[in-house]
């Protein structure tokens, strides 16, 4: 349904989604519509109850542009909060959207990390099919606001790093 780049861009996650979403559509809340959630968290973080949020559990979504409607960034803060600090950019393709975005690390709540957790869940309507499908990025059964074995584990590797391993 989709693809996701990212890269370490200074202190920011740059991320490049390519998403197929044949009816982009606004939804009352972000994730019930067209959308790219992204959760994020330190390495051990771990939810007690499933059906609420865990601390330390980062949840941003990310919103494609809609008719008149811009593209926008949230931040779950006890509901859906505006987030300036993210730079989006949605450009309109053929047979959906790409997203070109910035966030700062701080904002994911990975600042300093060299490894965290990762998750990216799109919502979208794919071609031939009435209601949105939300697939993830890694293994998801459900949850991956509250429970952070959800994600995949990012590490992060410096470009000098990675020149001095191939030397």
């Amino acid at each position: 349904m989709g693809q996701v780049r990212g890269a370490a861009a200074g202190n920011e996650l740059a991320l490049d989604m390519q998403v197929l979403d044949a009816d982009i559509r606004l939804g009352e809340l972000a994730w019930q519509g067209s959308c790219v959630e992204i959760f994020a968290a330190p390495e051990g973080v771990a939810g007690v109850n499933p059906t609420q949020p865990a601390p330390g559990i980062t949840q941003l979504f990310l919103v494609p542009a809609a008719g008149a409607t811009p593209a926008r960034a949230l931040r779950q803060d006890a509901g859906e909060k505006p987030s300036p600090d993210i730079r989006l950019c949605c450009h309109p393709q053929s047979g959906g959207y790409r997203l070109l975005v910035l966030i700062p690390f701080e904002r994911l709540g990975v600042a300093g990390l060299e490894t965290f957790t990762f998750q990216a869940v799109v919502t979208a309507t794919p071609a031939g099919h009435t209601k949105p499908l939300r697939i993830p990025l890694f293994h998801y059964d459900s949850g991956a606001f509250a429970n952070a074995r959800q994600h995949g584990l990012v590490t992060l590797a410096s470009h000098r790093a990675a020149n001095a391993e191939m030397i």
